[in-house]
């Protein structure tokens, strides 16, 4: 089944050159209605009442991510009281006990969104070329900045 969801996604990441093309800054931010670990439903509305939103499009498997996530800790830890949200939305479908052990051992705490095949929608949505991807959405619902540097979206925060 993974490998079945592996091909799966890898075709849908093929297809979406055009929609990355798209995805710029100034570019409204697609919706979502995602789950967390809980369980708990979360929208990108939801998460924009509370000031700029940064996605990290991230897997368990993916090296960079590995590196990065302690850093976007680091970030969330920092930003979090002056209305930063940090929403980790996870690619590796059917890992939740992977996905759970490494937020467990690198004691994250921003939001982590799993388990549920409309990830894959949002993943599609945002045009994800690959982990990992970042996307900073200011709190008008547009999109600040689209790539892979956490370096680089760090500047853009208000």
């Amino acid at each position: 089944m993974t490998r079945y969801l592996a091909v799966l996604l890898f075709g849908a990441l093929l297809n979406t050159n055009v929609v990355a093309a798209e995805l710029k800054a100034g570019v409204s931010a697609p919706e979502f209605k995602l789950l967390d670990l809980s369980g708990k439903t979360h929208t990108l509305g939801e998460l924009r009442e509370k000031g700029p939103v940064l996605l990290f499009f991230w897997s368990t498997e993916c090296g960079f991510c590995r590196v990065m996530a302690p850093k976007m800790q680091k970030l969330y830890a920092e930003r979090a009281a002056s209305g930063l949200t940090i929403a980790g939305i996870d690619i590796d479908f059917n890992m939740r006990e992977q996905v759970e052990t490494f937020v467990r051992e690198h004691k994250l705490t921003y939001l982590i969104l799993h388990g549920s095949l409309d990830n894959a929608d949002a993943i599609e949505a945002y045009g994800v070329p690959g982990t990992p991807t970042l996307v900073l959405v200011g709190r008008d619902g547009r999109i600040v900045y689209y790539g892979h540097s956490l370096a680089e979206a760090t500047q853009h925060i208000p």
